[in-house]
């Protein structure tokens, strides 16, 4: 499967996600039953606003693990944001990666989930669905640096390189503008 993950377009081994122990997990409900519900770049392909390096090292853990290598993925000492990310895409779902019967999946476990995993799925899919309306990208030295408006939304100057001058390239940023430690966290219940 093709997902480009913050700019970095990949091949990602999704498929070994339908394994029993990673079915349950979130990245794979997402992946294999709401791909339509997801952003897309301007090629077509599922857009995940999040740090590139964890998928790159989930990818190489996935392969290791479809090859035989390993028995499981484990994170050893492993630098943020991966343990941060791997909480987030590794954490149980609450509903199952097969399409539901009528019976047989409640609301609130639909509710629970699109709260865990809302933030990637289209706003205009689901109540719920935080992800934004579409995917932005500006080259920063050369390199290209994606991410959604809804990210964007509270950050004016930033979301101006992404809308306005999106088409220059930039050569000169402040790393402070890229934190890929905080994602936008679901709201919190009251």
């Amino acid at each position: 499967m093709q997902i480009n993950v913050g700019g970095f377009a990949m091949t990602f081994p999704s498929g070994v996600l339908l394994r029993k122990g990673l079915r349950g997990t979130c990245v794979a409900v997402l992946l294999h039953r709401f791909d339509e519900w997801m952003l897309q770049d301007a090629d077509g392909t599922l857009f995940i606003d999040a740090y590139p390096l964890y998928f790159s090292w989930l990818g190489e853990k996935l392969c290791r693990l479809k090859h035989g290598w390993v028995d499981e993925i484990k994170i050893f000492d492993a630098v943020q944001p991966i343990p941060f990310y791997h909480g987030i895409f590794f954490a149980e779902s609450p509903i199952a990666i097969d399409k539901p019967t009528e019976d047989s999946e409640s609301q609130s476990a639909f509710n629970s989930f699109i709260a865990m995993m809302g933030m990637f799925i289209k706003s205009s899919a689901v109540r719920g669905g935080r992800g934004g309306a579409e995917v932005l990208s500006v080259t920063v030295d050369g390199r290209t640096v994606a991410t959604t408006d809804a990210t964007l939304a509270d950050f004016d100057t930033l979301n101006d390189r992404f809308t306005k001058y999106g088409r220059t390239p930039i050569v000169d940023v402040s790393a402070h503008h890229f934190d890929l430690q905080a994602p936008r966290q679901p709201p919190q219940a009251t």
